[in-house]
């Protein structure tokens, strides 16, 4: 099986990532918290034995990890997006592809395990998030209504997801359930519950 694992990432910007974590903790402390959420994730990732395809919001940037491919982003929307990426990765002969984000620290690498050797016997596999989203996605064969004239950021992500799965009378493995990391609620839950805190310097605004 020829595996790949597409890792989504924003550039890291002032002022453009984790815009609502920064309405609590400023933007500098926002975008340290989430530059330590990416190198969280590439460690993660460091001993995986699927290739890794960084496709970044805006630019490539340097990384140090040599045989790791790099991508922009290219779509409308998100699910423009990944499709895109899937369909690029699946160009290339892929016969397994997993496509993750950078906003979970609860990701272990057993899971990443789990998700590809869940495509041995299943068509999908989805890791839901709290936030009624999804922290992973992977599949065998690419289809369009999976990412195509959806809507994206809510709530309803994932269940919606799950239907279109039903009604293409495919299967699918659900990982855990996990935390993402969106603003200072979910980086306090982290923190109360893992014992690990993230470097920032500033007092959440009142």
């Amino acid at each position: 099986m020829k595996k790949a694992l597409i890792v989504f990432q924003k550039n890291r910007t002032l002022g453009k990532v984790k815009t609502r974590l920064a309405e609590s903790i400023g933007e500098e402390a926002a975008l340290e918290c989430y530059s330590q959420m990416i190198d969280f994730t590439h460690n993660v990732l460091s001993s995986s034995d699927a290739d890794v395809h960084l496709y970044f919001s805006d630019f490539i940037e340097p990384t140090i990890f040599q045989n790791w491919q790099s991508h922009v982003q290219t779509g409308n929307d998100l699910g423009a997006k990944m499709h895109t990426a899937f369909r690029e990765l699946k160009s290339l002969g892929y016969d397994q592809v997993v496509i993750i984000g950078t906003d979970c620290l609860e990701l272990t690498r057993e899971l990443i395990h789990k998700a590809f050797e869940s495509l041995i016997s299943f068509d999908y596999v989805l890791g839901p998030a709290t936030d009624g989203g999804y922290y992973l996605l992977g599949l065998n064969e690419l289809s369009d209504s999976l990412f195509l004239n959806k809507e994206w950021s809510n709530s309803q992500v994932f269940q919606t997801t799950i239907d279109t799965i039903k009604q293409q009378n495919k299967t699918v493995f659900l990982l855990d359930k996990l935390n993402d990391i969106d603003n200072f609620n979910d980086l306090k839950s982290y923190q109360e519950k893992t014992g690990i805190t993230l470097f920032y310097q500033q007092t959440p605004n009142q």
